[in-house]
């Protein structure tokens, strides 16, 4: 059974619709918001799902999928309540599976471990279930609990989102 669409906020500083291509960037602050994931970038590329004006069942309009780029950071809430932090120069989203994939030197913080991204091609996949693999090479830092991750603050980042308004 499909899972329902979730409600999805994005707001910029400009947008752009093409109709012809079915597809809206935003610009300038973008911030998307959804019950599970927050998503802050300089750019986003958001390709729409068209209305299924044939079928029976009718599908919602909404984002297909989304390529973020700049400085892009994440916050992805996990089923079990956890959260993963994500930070990196570009970001695709699959609306469909959820799935996120960070790349251009990602970096992720998930729990007390931080896992980093050491070359321009290291790609980090995060489901929507909270679990996460890494292709390229990279580094995984663990932090000592109550210890501060360099380059990595939890508060800047939370501050960063907004998540604590």
């Amino acid at each position: 059974k499909p899972k329902a669409p979730e409600r999805t906020i994005i707001e910029a500083a400009q947008s752009n619709y093409d109709s012809e291509k079915n597809q809206v960037s935003f610009e300038g602050d973008v911030l998307l918001t959804q019950p599970t994931l927050k998503l802050k970038c300089d750019k986003l590329l958001a390709n729409m799902v068209a209305e299924a004006r044939t079928s029976v069942i009718p599908q919602a309009s909404g984002i297909s999928n989304a390529v973020a780029s700049g400085d892009v950071y994440i916050q992805r809430i996990m089923p079990d309540g956890s959260e993963k932090l994500g930070i990196s120069k570009r970001a695709e989203y699959e609306s469909s599976s959820g799935l996120i994939i960070l790349s251009v030197y990602p970096k992720v913080k998930d729990g007390l471990q931080i896992i980093e991204g050491t070359s321009e091609s290291t790609r980090i996949f995060i489901t929507e279930a909270g679990e996460h693999r890494v292709e390229g090479p990279s580094t995984i830092k663990f932090v000592p609990k109550g210890g501060k991750a360099d380059g990595f603050s939890l508060p800047d980042q939370r501050a960063l989102l907004n998540l604590d308004n």
